[in-house]
């Protein structure tokens, strides 16, 4: 009932994030400890929820991973390393092409 009403009473103390269900909460911090229960069987690295181990694994499989050549993060979609890169680099600078 609370979903359906906008309801979340539950926050969290880190990021003020709010969620309708204690469960949820609770789910949610695990993305603020170190607590990372979910491990890749190939290369070790540890995650916090299951759904993400699945995402980790289908790199391994598919040979494709974007890995940041700076600091070695992997991200899902080269989308989002080109996002990161400007962590590295700056934005990206545009050149006119009328001067």
């Amino acid at each position: 009932m609370l979903t359906h009403q906008g309801t979340r009473p539950h926050k969290c103390q880190v990021c003020h994030k709010a969620f309708t269900q204690t469960s949820h909460l609770k789910r949610h911090m695990m993305q603020h400890s170190d607590i990372k229960p979910y491990n890749c069987r190939i290369c070790g690295r540890g995650f916090a929820y299951p759904s993400e181990l699945k995402a980790h694994k289908s790199k391994h499989e598919s040979g494709r991973e974007n890995i940041c050549v700076e600091c070695g993060l992997d991200f899902p979609t080269l989308a989002q390393l080109k996002r990161h890169l400007t962590t590295h680099r700056g934005p990206i600078q545009y050149n006119c092409t009328e001067c």
